[in-house]
């Protein structure tokens, strides 16, 4: 049993700086639950375009803006109705 989690194949896939981290993949699914402090309407991801998810937290009054606490985990939901979890635990920044 083998299951690709992270496909980083002829995308820069990892950056690794003084107080900076950068990972790029290309995600299994599109059913992408958690990561980051941005604002939106529900808890799922709508990625039918490349984005920036950026793990930061800041204070701001703007409900449309990023939003003060940061959650580095995310839950997929895989197409044949199985889940994984992945934490990004970063002691860097």
């Amino acid at each position: 049993f083998s299951l690709l989690r992270f496909d980083t194949v002829n995308i820069p896939g990892f950056v690794h700086a003084e107080q900076f981290l950068s990972l790029s993949t290309r995600l299994a699914t599109i059913n992408i639950f958690g990561l980051g402090g941005e604002f939106r309407a529900t808890l799922k991801h709508q990625f039918a375009k490349r984005k920036k998810l950026i793990m930061f937290a800041r204070g701001e009054n703007d409900v449309t803006a990023n939003s003060f606490g940061v959650h580095p985990f995310h839950i997929c939901m895989e197409n044949d109705g199985m889940a994984h979890g992945i934490y990004f635990m970063n002691a860097n920044a």
